[in-house]
């Protein structure tokens, strides 16, 4: 991915992300993929350990909270001064999977609203809808949505909340394939809304890039207001610019 910096908002000459899940694997990567490109982050994580890991990946302002027992006005709080959110929080584990995967979500869109954020994206899963509604059976969806339905629903239920019920909020909903530890090969497929089922046997998106195109959409000012699925394919993927590039054109 070509390494272009981005131009410098008012918050202490930074443009300024608040993440979600920057504690987990997927955050890690993004975290030190926004500093790398000249962005400031903040994050929230469950503990002190985690804090001081964060950190050194280059976070400077960690906040330390239980996502399960946030509520608007706390997310307000943490979003002072940020320009960008996204919110890359997951749990399968039974108690939490609501509370994280949608309650809390819906709380930080929220708070978004309230503080006026350029951009807002939110991680969500391919097929989360069509497993979620039972339309489509034959349709395209990860194993994370086949095998927890409770997350499936939730997630698609966050969807929804996001595309009807935020009015004035910049907002890009990322449904991506299931992740991977794979090296970036700078290749993807991005379906808006969605994907063909012939990809079925290659729903899945590495770390890396989709931390890569995170970055990248941050940079791009026109894309706002669409949820799209995205999946690694080596032989028919677009370098993650360009794939960008197509969805500019498709508005």
């Amino acid at each position: 991915m070509e390494s272009r910096k981005v131009a410098c908002s008012s918050h202490q000459n930074q443009p300024c992300v608040f993440i979600t899940g920057i504690s987990g694997k997927l955050g890690e990567v993004l975290c030190k993929r926004l500093c790398d490109q000249g962005f400031k982050c903040k994050g929230l994580v469950r503990d002190e350990d985690a804090k001081k890991e964060v950190q050194g990946l280059g976070c400077t302002d960690v906040f330390v909270g239980d996502l399960t027992k946030l509520q608007t006005d706390d997310f307000v709080k943490y979003l002072e001064g940020c320009d960008f959110v996204i919110d890359a929080a997951g749990s399968t584990s039974g108690k939490d999977i609501e509370k994280i995967e949608f309650t809390s979500g819906k709380f930080l869109a929220q708070a978004a609203m309230k503080s006026n954020v350029k951009k807002y994206i939110s991680m969500s899963a391919v097929g989360c809808d069509h497993f979620s509604s039972g339309e489509r059976k034959d349709a395209l969806v990860c194993d994370k949505c086949k095998e927890n339905r409770e997350y499936a629903e939730n997630q698609y239920k966050l969807d929804q909340f996001i595309q009807n019920e935020t009015k004035n909020l910049d907002y890009l909903i990322v449904r991506s394939g299931d992740l991977t530890e794979e090296k970036a090969m700078n290749k993807i497929l991005i379906g808006r809304p969605h994907l063909s089922t012939k990809y079925r046997k290659m729903c899945h998106t590495s770390r890396e890039d989709l931390a890569n195109l995170l970055v990248c959409l941050l940079k791009n000012d026109s894309l706002k207001n669409m949820t799209f699925e995205v999946i690694n394919c080596k032989d028919e993927g677009m370098p993650i610019e360009e794939a960008v590039k197509h969805l500019n054109v498709a508005l």
